[in-house]
């Protein structure tokens, strides 16, 4: 007969006191056994066993008496207390077989389990009623689609997140506001950071792709490497480290982002820095004028502190640095100003070719769907949907983002442009080939 886990126990040590039992079901007639993180206090949750297996794959293989030793000794009591009462509401709480369970996923320390357990039972044992939180939302669903995930029961706790119109979460101010802490940039990252987990376990499309898009695009400090600087995670939480492979996938994406925004510069200096005619005009000044826009542009980068000018001749390795928000920069750029050397000269500066540059990156970049994850994708064909695993390689053009793409998404949609883009070796901003 096959066993379950070390951490699965049948029996109690010694009777539990009726203080220690918590009721979820009143004709119950099994006590789960589970110590409270914090406190160390155990407790004895009275369920119904028929309930848990119809509702959690692992209850129904660790209660089955023909899979597991722990189900048959189950049974075995069950039956013997039985032949001394007639009905089971007429057993004594502390006398139902206990089955001991001491790992019940990652939970984090700091938090206290009691509640969260009795919230899932209940759920499992068809309990609706409304729920009086005494954490804030995005963190308690993030707690609770960690135990279902483990015990196997992410259906019912979906639909019970869903009939409480938790879906649809607040806006962060006001979600912040709620739970009594400041909207810093690091309390905004936890509440992303546990609604992707969330969706992650319970299979929630939008929060995945809505919440990893904003995650790219504000950045995570565990991600920055900077000498000098603490960027260890604030705690040991599991949405400190996103399952499935989401946490390097978010991380280079952002990466991707950055290096894509960070080759307009690198692509318009090479140009006036390669000695060809960039000024179109024909002019006797038109040497003058592209030396004169290579100084504004070089001033114009190193002002929005996208560009610094190193020496040489001692060298030094300068790791990436942008930790602000890839929105703002995009947004910061499109303050380029439109130099020009005389008023001959019009059109003939950086905006002219950087503005319709940074249109197309903002296109993509605006759309969600794009940008962040697709729980559907990932969880169908990984390999295909994850940039770190499928880039595209090769050289990408400018007037690609305007052509039909060749290739879609495994969920069927055409959310691919920006791999394209992003992942290719090389990009050309030319406006015309």
């Amino acid at each position: 007969m096959n066993s379950v886990p070390e951490t699965v126990q049948v029996g109690a040590s010694e009777r539990p006191s009726q203080d220690s039992i918590i009721t979820i079901e009143t004709n119950g007639d099994l006590l789960l056994q589970i110590q409270n993180r914090l406190g160390g206090i155990t407790f004895y949750y009275q369920v119904s066993s028929e309930q848990l297996r119809a509702n959690s794959f692992y209850f129904n293989r660790l209660l089955d008496p023909e899979k597991f030793s722990e189900g048959a000794i189950f049974c075995t009591k069950l039956r013997e207390l039985m032949k001394s009462h007639s009905d089971i509401s007429q057993i004594p709480a502390a006398d139902l077989p206990v089955v001991r369970i001491s790992d019940f996923g990652p939970f984090p320390d700091r938090y206290s389990n009691k509640d969260v357990m009795v919230h899932f039972f209940d759920v499992l044992h068809g309990t609706n009623s409304p729920w009086v939180l005494t954490r804030s939302i995005p963190t308690h669903i993030a707690l609770l689609a960690l135990v279902a995930d483990r015990f196997d029961a992410t259906a019912p706790v979906l639909e019970h997140v869903t009939s409480q119109g938790w879906v649809q979460p607040m806006k962060d101010d006001k979600e912040l506001k709620k739970v009594g802490i400041g909207p810093s940039t690091q309390n905004r990252e936890v509440l992303w950071r546990r609604r992707i987990y969330a969706g992650v376990l319970l299979g929630v499309q939008e929060w995945v792709t809505n919440f990893s898009r904003l995650l790219i695009d504000a950045g995570s400090k565990q991600w920055q490497s900077v000498e000098g600087e603490d960027c260890s995670i604030p705690d040991t939480a599991p949405w400190w480290n996103l399952p499935r492979g989401l946490e390097e996938e978010l991380a280079y994406r952002r990466d991707c982002i950055l290096g894509t925004i960070s080759s307009l510069q690198s692509f318009y200096l090479t140009q006036y820095l390669s000695g060809q005619r960039q000024c179109r005009l024909g002019y006797d000044s038109s040497p003058q004028c592209d030396s004169f826009q290579l100084g504004e542009m070089t001033r114009f980068f190193t002002r929005k502190g996208t560009l610094a000018l190193q020496s040489r001749i001692v060298e030094r390795d300068y790791s990436p640095s942008c930790s602000s928000s890839i929105e703002q920069l995009l947004i910061s750029l499109r303050e380029c100003p439109a130099y020009q050397i005389d008023l001959n000269h019009k059109h003939c500066g950086l905006r002219s070719k950087l503005i319709p540059a940074l249109e197309t990156i903002q296109g993509l970049y605006q759309r969600a769907d794009e940008i962040g994850v697709c729980l559907s994708c990932w969880n169908k064909d990984k390999p295909s949907a994850s940039w770190y695993e499928n880039p595209a390689g090769g050289s990408w053009h400018h007037l690609q983002a305007r052509a039909p793409l060749k290739r879609s998404a495994p969920c069927g949609a055409s959310h691919t442009a920006a791999m394209a883009m992003c992942t290719a070796e090389s990009r050309d901003w030319s406006l015309e080939r």
